[in-house]
C-alpha cells in the first residue's frame, strides 16, 4: 500500500446520524407549556373573581340605594319588595337552580351563606312582605336592619367564593 494515495486507504463514507424528531420535545418545551396552563389558569380565576367582586359591589349599591330610598319615603312595602328582588336577582346570577325554588326552599339556600342566620322575622321580610301590604306595614324598621344586615352577610360571602348551592354551613 502506498500511503500517499489517499483511495487505497479502507474509509467508509461520512454517515449522517437520523433527523431529530419533533417528540419527545425538549425539557425547555415542558417548562414553558406548564407556564402557560399556570397563567391561563391564573387569568380564568381572576375574571371569575372580578366578576364576583362586581356583582358584589352593584348589589350593595342597590342595596344601598333601597335603605336611602326608605329612609325618605318610608314605604315598607316598597322596600320589602326590593330586598327580596334583589336577593333573588343575585342568588340566580350565581346559581341558575336558584330560580326555580321558592318559598321556604329558597330561604334554606340562602340561610347557609346569611350571617347572621335568617329569623323568622326576616324571612317574613322576604317572603311574605313583598306581596303583602298589611305584612309589610307590621315589620318593624329593626327587622327590616336585621334583614339587610343578613343581606350584607351574604353579598360578603358571595364575593369570596362561598356557593350558594348545597347544605349549611
Amino acid at each position: 500500500m502506498n500511503a500517499d494515495d489517499p483511495s487505497s486507504i479502507p474509509l467508509r463514507d461520512i454517515h449522517l446520524p437520523d433527523p431529530i424528531g419533533w417528540w419527545p420535545p425538549a425539557p425547555g418545551w415542558s417548562i414553558v407549556l406548564g407556564l402557560l396552563v399556570l397563567a391561563s389558569a391564573g387569568l380564568a380565576f381572576a375574571l371569575w373573581h372580578r366578576h364576583r367582586r362586581r356583582l358584589q359591589r352593584a348589589a350593595l349599591m342597590e342595596l344601598n340605594r333601597l335603605e336611602e330610598n326608605y329612609l325618605h319615603s318610608s314605604d315598607p312595602h316598597a322596600y320589602a319588595r326590593g330586598l327580596s328582588m334583589l336577593a333573588r336577582r343575585v342568588s340566580i346570577a350565581l346559581d341558575d337552580s336558584l330560580a326555580a325554588q321558592t318559598g321556604q326552599t329558597w330561604l334554606d339556600s340562602m340561610d347557609g351563606l346569611a350571617s347572621p342566620r335568617l329569623t323568622d322575622d326576616v324571612a317574613k321580610v322576604l317572603l311574605k312582605a313583598p306581596y303583602s301590604q298589611k305584612d309589610a306595614a307590621e315589620i318593624a324598621p329593626e327587622t327590616f336592619a336585621l334583614a339587610v344586615e343578613c343581606l350584607r352577610g351574604w353579598l360578603a360571602g358571595t364575593a369570596r367564593g362561598r356557593r350558594t348551592r348545597g347544605t349549611h354551613a
